[in-house]
């Protein structure tokens, strides 16, 4: 009687299968590992090659694949050889995909396979480049699914690289023909330089009414634009310093160069709008707070920040008045 092996697997391969799906034993894992490993090579070997992924990552996504494998693995499915080697495939092709820039779904590189597979049958066959109806009755698709895929792969004019030449000289690409934007302009660029400098010009007059050391602070911070670790360690002191002083003398600044649009721009604040309509009435800080609701705390902290109308003068002892006509104009804005 004719012997029908009950097995396509080579001897001891089933039992050290049932012993990692059953018991869980890792040195059956490993050593099935190492029997199918040539497999596991050439099929990475192949996939890798075609797919353009490293030797080494496309070995590994094998064995990582054939260790699945091993998880779902039925001898009434087929040899242990194919059924590996599938799930192998599988990782690398998924590797494949995750591996880019912009994660494409492994639907699109199915379809990208397929249009390729089916362009180059066709082109055989016809003797000329197909078309997008052809390439989609050829592989089922609709007509969309079909484009979408041969522009991909670059069959169709559809994305156009900047770096094309724009004329038959071929010096000229259409990058240079699109306009540049407002802020890359070179009239842009130096008034905004000139800008910034007559800033700064502005400021630095601005910091020779403060002492020494708040100047040397914010000289640090504002014109030479160094971080609070770098100034602290400019001058000596801790960070904490350093933002301390900045809250300090800031509103000062703010106050004294309200009258300077660039400066309040680089002191990263507005110019509060004010019509110059002097009627002679005058507040004071006390009389400020009843006619706005802003309590005194708030009210300095607006002024600091460029936020209420700046006072127009000082009486007797030093106190700010603010126009009664200002006043009431921003309280009328108010939202």
């Amino acid at each position: 009687m004719l012997h029908v092996p009950t097995s396509l697997n080579p001897s001891g391969v089933d039992d050290l299968v049932r012993r990692w799906q059953i018991d869980r034993d890792e040195r059956a894992r490993d050593k099935l590992v190492r029997l199918y490993l040539p497999l596991m090579e050439g099929t990475a070997r192949r996939w890798g090659a075609q797919w353009r992924i490293e030797r080494d990552d496309a070995l590994q996504e094998a064995c990582s694949g054939f260790i699945r494998a091993l998880d779902t693995y039925d001898p009434l499915l087929g040899p242990l050889s194919a059924y590996g080697r599938i799930w192998a495939k599988a990782m690398i092709g998924h590797a494949r995909h995750t591996a880019l820039p912009i994660c494409i779904p492994r639907n699109a590189f199915n379809d990208s396979g397929m249009v390729a597979r089916a362009v180059v049958a066709l082109r055989t066959r016809l003797g000329r480049r197909p078309s997008v109806q052809e390439v989609a009755c050829e592989v089922g698709f609709g007509r969309r699914r079909a484009e979408t895929a041969m522009v991909g792969l670059g069959l169709l004019s559809g994305a156009v690289s900047l770096s094309s030449p724009a004329a038959t000289d071929g010096e000229a690409t259409l990058a240079d023909t699109l306009p540049a934007p407002e802020s890359e302009r070179p009239d842009s660029i130096v008034l905004d330089a000139l800008t910034a400098a007559d800033a700064r010009k502005a400021l630095a007059v601005a910091l020779d009414s403060l002492i020494p050391r708040h100047r040397q602070a914010i000289t640090l911070r504002l014109i030479d634009g160094l971080t609070l670790e770098e100034a602290s360690n400019r001058m000596g002191v801790t960070r904490e310093r350093v933002r301390q002083i900045e809250l300090k003398v800031l509103p000062r600044l703010r106050e004294a160069l309200v009258d300077h649009p660039a400066v309040l721009a680089l002191l990263g604040r507005e110019q509060v709008a004010e019509v110059d309509d002097d009627d002679g009435l005058l507040l004071n800080a006390k009389e400020v707070e009843e006619r706005t609701g802003i309590d005194r705390k708030n009210l300095l902290d607006m002024i600091g920040r460029g936020t209420f109308p700046r006072a127009i003068a000082k009486d007797r002892r030093g106190h700010r008045l603010w126009r009664q006509s200002a006043v009431e104009r921003w309280a009328e804005a108010r939202p």
